[in-house]
């Protein structure tokens, strides 16, 4: 279990009493008797889960939640909402501001040990998850940790291997663990000396030997595990150099006989290698990468992989032109998406994904713009008003990750937007926004009559941290 205490949060001694009885055996309790004395304490001990009484004197249960959710320190914090209201708009209020669940009043003490289990052990797991990504992360820097690249060269061809093989017909589940893997395909250099990692010249016969080493080196580490990335990681590291045409090293395979996601990361690898500086060379442009590429397909590439590069170039430079733009600190670059642009998508995984945002309040619409591209990473459309909204769905090659989008919009509304994703079949995540949450629960209720994904809701003014941190999880 998570090692913060569990914060209770009640005006009424009567059921801080109730809950110490029930909780205290198995958990570490704090307790507050206001909404100003729990952000004290979360703030102090960023507990592990809050219990969080709604109608308190002063502030209330929602303005604590939503200022726990506007918090860096404690906006993961899971709140449950303890209420002996149970009215629909009243509970859809409180989870769309943040909350996870409700107990109701009075309390069931198994129903309340069961739930405060479940979600103790839903906040481990993703714990757990987060500690998986992060070590796969710092395998990857550590197979360059001693080289010369700059350290984003992984991440980037990470994203264009994946954005290849969702064009190869990969589906998107095999593209994600494609771009964590992907990182890892150098993983065999940490194996290899500085002087020769380092050498500023060429390498001698002897040095190129050792050099050639690493694919087997990674092979090695991560074959000792079973799990599906490390194993796709392990199938990349050994294959990841050799040539269609049978030159390539360590074992001179040949065509088919390379394994599909060594041949995509190797287009990847080169593209990338060949379009960013290095203190040994200038950068290429990519016009003549992409022409080296395709002058070497059938003999260092796959033909038909070098065909599909083609296809999706554009999106390979559009995730080069926000990386372009990480780099240089956000500024942006000429060719940037501008207001109801259709641009090419981004594939699904590490910060590559993409959001449509859809508000006709220019005010609302920037923030949420800026605060979402800055927070994710994600590459961010907006449009503004549902028609144009809806102009943009027309007009994209593929569908957008997120939809955010207000219910009421002068010419076209909400829900003609969501009509519009109705009919074009879209799998992606809604995200809903109003000021009227009755409004809001009838748009809900159409979207996911029809097949739409409402992942949250969200009543105006929105929080663009909460909405941040919605999109993130």
């Amino acid at each position: 279990m998570p090692n913060g205490p569990i914060l209770i949060v009640d005006d009424e001694p009567t059921n801080l009493l109730a809950l110490k009885e029930i909780l205290e055996p198995d958990y570490r309790l704090m307790f507050a008797k206001t909404g100003v004395d729990a952000l004290k304490l979360a703030k102090q001990t960023c507990p592990a889960l809050v219990l969080l009484d709604i109608e308190m004197p002063g502030i209330n249960g929602f303005e604590v939640c939503q200022r726990l959710r506007a918090d860096p320190f404690t906006e993961n914090v899971p709140v449950i909402f303890v209420t002996s209201r149970k009215e629909t708009d009243f509970q859809l209020l409180g989870l769309e501001l943040g909350g996870i669940d409700y107990i109701s009043k009075p309390l069931h003490p198994q129903l309340v040990r069961l739930r405060v289990r479940n979600h103790l052990t839903m906040v481990r797991a993703s714990q757990l998850e987060r500690s998986h990504k992060d070590a796969i992360a710092m395998l990857g820097r550590a197979g360059h940790f001693n080289d010369n690249d700059t350290g984003v060269h992984i991440w980037r061809m990470a994203q264009y291997a994946s954005v290849i093989a969702r064009h190869a017909g990969w589906d998107d589940a095999a593209c994600q663990l494609l771009e964590l893997a992907a990182p890892m395909h150098d993983m065999g250099k940490i194996g290899i000396p500085n002087a020769i990692l380092r050498k500023p010249a060429s390498l001698n016969p002897a040095e190129w030997a050792v050099m050639k080493t690493h694919s087997q080196i990674g092979y090695d580490i991560l074959s000792k595990s079973d799990a599906p990335v490390f194993e796709l990681a392990a199938e990349i590291s050994m294959g990841h150099h050799e040539k269609w045409d049978g030159s390539g090293y360590p074992n001179g395979l040949a065509g088919e006989a390379i394994a599909q996601s060594a041949r995509i990361v190797a287009i990847a690898d080169v593209f990338d290698a060949l379009t960013m500086q290095r203190p040994y060379k200038k950068a290429w442009e990519v016009e003549h990468a992409l022409e080296r590429i395709n002058a070497d397909s059938g003999t260092h590439f796959d033909p038909k992989l070098v065909e599909v590069l083609n296809v999706c170039f554009p999106e390979i430079l559009h995730i080069k032109e926000v990386w372009s733009r990480k780099d240089s600190g956000g500024e942006t670059v000429e060719g940037e998406p501008q207001e109801g642009a259709a641009v090419p998508v981004s594939p699904r995984g590490i910060r590559s994904k993409t959001v449509l945002i859809v508000e006709d309040d220019e005010p609302t619409r920037e923030t949420l713009r800026t605060e979402i591209a800055q927070s994710t990473g994600m590459n961010v459309i907006t449009a503004r008003d549902g028609k144009q909204g809806i102009e943009v769905i027309e007009r994209m090659s593929a569908m957008p990750d997120f939809v955010l989008t207000d219910i009421y919009m002068p010419e076209r509304d909400g829900f003609e937007v969501l009509n519009k994703l109705i009919a074009q079949k879209y799998s992606g995540d809604v995200l809903l926004m109003s000021s009227d949450p009755q409004m809001m629960q009838t748009a809900r209720t159409v979207a996911q009559e029809n097949g739409l994904i409402v992942k949250s809701c969200f009543m105006k003014p929105v929080s663009s941290r909460l909405i941040v941190q919605t999109i993130r999880h």
